[in-house]
């Protein structure tokens, strides 16, 4: 670990929410401190843990002066964000999770991807490590400088699920505090993809790039995102009606809400399989599994607000539409292995 003497213009504001996770969360940090960068302020939310992970929060921002620590009560992980950004002073916003790792020049990439300041929302490729499998979510380069082509690209990454995870973008702050947008604490999963549809609603530009700058540890048996949650139906329904929501009171042209209305029509059916899959990881039996498929089924149907036209889309709604819950639970076995 290294201690370099920090300039005080935070132009990055580094979020880093910790909960019970003492063993991964030093690998974390000290893939943030060590950097040849002096203008980032790493703020770090030690969520009410009960483990060993208070102890290291309080040992690292004992120890570097760009670390602000926040202690509180357990409140999720999107009470520990909201924590962050407000006090975040930075001209961005970074998000990374303290069970993750950035790149050895994380910081210095994100200032030349962007050296002219013109992009309200810049995404960066990244890579899922574990112990049996190594991934790589590597972004096609690209750019969008008007309305039409922000509405084609945010929309197509809400339908394909890659507007949702926070921790490979990188955020305005200005923009963030001008509409007071805050994750939602009554969301206990989905909250990120919400957050950043109504993040990116109001950019009129974007950066997608292929560089490879976070790495994604699966290693961590105890997260949320990989455990089964019987409440989940339901968070898929909230989250649905506060995209839904967003959609139709931002102003937009009709073309343009059309096609966020279609992926948002096309992620709805999607998350059927997801939670099919999500089913068999976790070994539930065959009648559970298909009550909470005939239920999620039902839901979509009876709650779609637009039908999918891609031809994907299509052949995945026609067993949801059909209610053939032993095709979708046979999908959810081929997608678990």
């Amino acid at each position: 670990m290294k201690n370099e003497v920090i300039s005080m213009t935070n132009r990055i504001s580094v979020v880093v929410p910790a909960y019970n996770i003492g063993s991964f969360l030093p690998r974390c940090l000290d893939s943030l401190l060590n950097q040849n960068y002096t203008d980032a302020e790493i703020i770090l939310i030690n969520d009410g843990s009960t483990d060993l992970s208070g102890a290291i929060c309080r040992e690292f921002a004992a120890a570097f002066r760009q670390i602000t620590l926040i202690d509180k009560e357990n409140g999720g992980v999107s009470s520990a964000r909201n924590a962050g950004l407000d006090i975040a002073s930075g001209k961005y916003i970074l998000f990374v999770d303290s069970d993750d790792a950035v790149s050895e020049d994380y910081f210095t990439q994100l200032d030349l991807l962007d050296s002219h300041e013109e992009y309200d929302f810049l995404w960066f490729s990244y890579r899922s490590a574990g112990k049996m499998k190594h991934t790589v979510q590597r972004l096609g380069a690209s750019s969008g400088k008007t309305v039409s082509q922000c509405a084609t690209m945010f929309s197509d990454a809400l339908g394909n699920k890659l507007i949702n995870a926070p921790c490979n973008k990188r955020y305005k702050r200005k923009l963030i505090e001008n509409t007071g947008l805050r994750f939602d604490e009554a969301l206990s999963v989905g909250e990120d993809g919400v957050f950043n549809l109504q993040y990116a609603l109001q950019c009129s530009n974007y950066l997608l790039s292929d560089k490879i700058l976070y790495t994604v540890y699966v290693d961590n048996e105890e997260s949320l995102s990989r455990g089964f949650r019987e409440d989940l139906s339901e968070q898929l329904q909230r989250i649905d009606d506060n995209m839904l929501k967003t959609i139709m009171e931002y102003r937009m042209d009709e073309k343009e809400r059309g096609k966020y209305l279609e992926a948002l029509a096309s992620l709805k059916i999607q998350s059927v399989y997801s939670e099919a899959k999500r089913m068999h990881k976790q070994k539930l039996d065959y009648k559970t599994r298909k009550n909470n498929i005939r239920n999620m089924c039902k839901d979509v149907c009876n709650r779609n607000e637009a039908l999918p036209y891609k031809l994907r889309s299509y052949l995945l709604w026609l067993p949801v539409r059909l209610r053939f819950t032993c095709a979708i639970d046979l999908a959810g076995r081929v997608l678990a292995r």
